[in-house]
């Protein structure tokens, strides 16, 4: 990933600034093009040499061969002093700007009027903004689905000299959760990885609603204060019967939540039936080859015959697993105070519910158990578990402007969100996660942590990947207010209560914030799957398997 940061420089070096300002564009290119380079940063900037001089030069790191990305850059800008070259630095992240950062105190400044001049400008589409730390250096991040060159010309007009900006062309989603039948990409990470049965469906497990093609993430379980009552939780968008309605939404009470959801079941039920299927086929093919009455010949019935029943008992197995997983007791999807709340509360039925309230990391002895509310900060490292990447790791940002078609027709709003950074190349969160719950990552030794909030939307961009989520207080008001009571995760550690998160109470009235119309990408029907015709089980008594009927 090249990060295109624009600095101020001296007057005296304005000459060799105007030329890296014509050539940035061809030389990250040529970088890019170059497998052996990696990734990469590049800047331009002012340094004192060993005698005490001011020299200008290019700030150039890089994760692969730092002699190749010389031989490049040199190529066209000649004998350029490179500043702090490195090789195999570690791979650039963003991360938590300071909050004594002199940029963000002059952000804070124009923060609004930025984000409203980037909303009257159609042609930079939706957006991600603010101010991030990277490098050794703060700069604003700026994601767009348009013309980000516009963009960064509009947050440029309201600063007397250039700042820092991190340009990145994205994807964004907000509340949709798409059909399974991205299963059928060969991405690694578009599969889906967390869609299985599970008896006791537990967080991250894939639910939806029954009859409806979208699947989610269960978030976690909740109860009250002396464990009389419990529920579990995910956004409210999972529930509900369409994403295009206008806001404030709510799902429809006393519908049936399936873990896994329609679409996911169905999903394993067509293989197991093409699997079923296939063994027919190869019977058919082969079973007359040992119709010989001897033991070589009836070891190879048994096999085919093995074959044939387990694929049959799978496909059966399948289709007679109770999947009700509860009914919506409660839900709210709007805004409150300039931020969305994406809330979903799912009564379960006792017999699929465990009191157990964990994530198992794989890892020996890291069974990370839910206990409590913690509010999060920001640079907090933090873990999730969903339906569509399961495990994942991340820093929290801090709230960030986001400009998002969220409801019907062409209606975006604004609205000011929590961000989380991925730790990795793999995103933090896909399409499917949405209601997971986020915690904060165990320190060494530790088996109970707070949970900090709960997700509803991310963007994936060539920069950075971001996920949106709820605060543990916006989580627990909303809660509050949906149920009547004050409920909490609860890790049912022996002489280990939760501690109580403590907030103020205010109610959820959606008010809708500043509004803009853009054009409406068209939307396509996502494709169908088509059940294969499923025969009929074997018949082991006609005649022409009379051999096979007792092996």
């Amino acid at each position: 990933m090249d990060v295109k940061i624009h600095s101020q420089t001296d007057p005296v070096h304005q000459h060799m600034r105007d030329l890296w300002e014509k050539m940035r564009g061809t030389i990250c290119a040529a970088l890019r093009d170059n497998p052996s380079i990696g990734e990469f940063a590049i800047q331009f900037d002012v340094f004192d040499d060993e005698h005490g001089n001011s020299q200008e030069g290019l700030y150039l790191v890089c994760s692969g061969d730092i002699c190749q990305a010389r031989e490049i850059v040199g190529s066209y800008l000649g004998d350029v002093p490179l500043i702090n070259t490195v090789e195999n630095t570690p791979e650039v992240e963003l991360g938590a700007i300071s909050d004594d950062s002199l940029l963000l105190v002059k952000w804070e400044a124009v923060e609004n009027d930025v984000a409203k001049a980037l909303l009257d400008a159609e042609s930079v589409g939706e957006f991600v903004v603010g101010p991030v730390s990277r490098l050794h250096d703060d700069a604003i991040y700026l994601g767009c689905t348009g013309d980000a060159t516009r963009a960064e010309e509009i947050i440029q007009s309201f600063f007397t000299k250039p700042i820092p900006i991190i340009l990145d062309n994205i994807q964004l989603w907000i509340g949709a959760t798409p059909p399974h039948h991205s299963l059928s990409q060969s991405s690694d990470h578009d599969t889906p990885l967390n869609t299985g049965f599970q008896e006791f469906p537990a967080a991250g497990s894939s639910i939806g609603v029954s009859g409806m093609s979208q699947s989610g993430s269960l978030g976690l379980a909740v109860s009250n204060l002396d464990h009389s009552k419990m529920f579990s939780i995910t956004a409210s968008h999972v529930m509900e019967h369409s994403v295009e309605t206008d806001l404030p939404s709510a799902p429809r009470i006393g519908a049936l939540i399936m873990s896994p959801p329609d679409a996911d079941h169905n999903h394993e039920l067509f293989n197991a039936i093409q699997i079923k299927i296939a063994m027919h086929d190869i019977f058919y093919s082969r079973y007359y080859r040992y119709m010989e009455n001897n033991a070589q010949a009836s070891q190879e019935r048994r096999k085919l015959k093995k074959q044939v029943l387990q694929a049959e008992r799978t496909v059966t197995e399948i289709k007679a697993r109770i999947r009700q997983y509860g009914t919506t007791f409660a839900g709210f999807r709007g805004v409150v105070d300039g931020s969305i709340i994406n809330i979903g509360v799912i009564s379960p039925n006792p017999e699929r519910t465990s009191r157990e309230n964990y994530i198992d990391l794989a890892k020996p002895n890291t069974i990370v158990e839910f206990n409590g509310w913690q509010q999060p900060t920001k640079g907090m490292d933090v873990l999730k578990k969903g339906r569509s990447t399961n495990i994942t790791y991340g820093k929290v940002l801090g709230k960030l402007h986001l400009n998002a078609r969220i409801s019907i027709g062409e209606r975006i709003l604004e609205t000011s969100e929590w961000v989380i950074i991925s730790g990795s190349n793999r995103p933090f969160m896909r399409a499917g996660d949405s209601g997971s719950a986020v915690c904060r990552c165990p320190e060494d030794g530790q088996t109970a942590v707070g949970v900090v909030g709960i997700m509803f939307g991310g963007s994936v961009g060539s920069q950075a990947n971001l996920t949106f989520f709820m605060p543990a207080a916006t989580v627990a008001n909303g809660l509050l207010h949906l149920t009547g009571e004050y409920l909490q995760p609860q890790s049912y550690v022996p002489n280990n209560p939760p501690p109580r998160l403590l907030f103020t109470p205010h109610p959820l009235n959606h008010l809708d914030p500043p509004i803009t119309f853009s054009p409406r990408p068209p939307t396509h029907e996502p494709e169908r799957m088509v059940p294969p015709i499923e025969p009929p089980n074997m018949n082991w008594d006609i005649p022409m398997l009379d051999m096979y009927k007792d092996c």
